[in-house]
């Protein structure tokens, strides 16, 4: 199942796109400042982050230059009033959607299976590539060994004096 991190400042708009990602088929997580989130990422790694652009104090693509690991996480920014400079920032940072709020349940839910896809493709290829370096790291392992017990078969010879 995917997880979804919810970081948003206004309590009714949590509760609305909690229940949004639960009717999804998600697991949902939710902060409610940057502090918080920060916090809850050391414990909690999601595979989709929707998060505020702008959250009291900080910005929202400010929480994905913590030192944590997010790899290729999709990231849905949500905004009142969004410029074109927000807009941008957000793509730059890996922005699949920027929805302006209030979004309607319909647009959330489409933007959560999307993501959730993507999610999902993000992380097969991440173990296909974990299992293909895994396989590599056994070659060279057996490689080693092969080699190894010829150089045994070799001296093993050499001491009965076959040839």
């Amino acid at each position: 199942m995917c997880k979804l991190l919810i970081v948003d400042d206004n309590p009714h708009i949590i509760n609305v796109i909690e229940r949004v990602g639960i009717f999804a088929g998600l697991e949902v997580a939710s902060a409610a400042s940057y502090k918080e989130a920060v916090k809850l990422l050391h414990t909690y790694v999601p595979h989709i982050i929707l998060i505020d652009i702008m959250l009291p104090g900080k910005k929202g693509t400010e929480l994905l230059k913590e030192p944590m690991e997010f790899p290729a996480v999709p990231l849905i920014f949500t905004g009142t009033h969004v410029s074109s400079e927000q807009l941008l920032d957000a793509i730059r940072h890996g922005a699949i959607a920027v929805i302006t709020k209030p979004a309607s349940i319909e647009i959330l839910e489409a933007y959560f299976k999307l993501a959730a896809k993507i999610a999902e493709s993000r992380m097969v290829e991440h173990s296909f590539g974990s299992m293909v370096g895994g396989m590599q790291e056994l070659r060279k392992v057996v490689t080693g060994a092969v080699a190894s017990a010829m150089v045994l078969q070799e001296g093993v010879r050499s001491d009965r004096g076959v040839e």
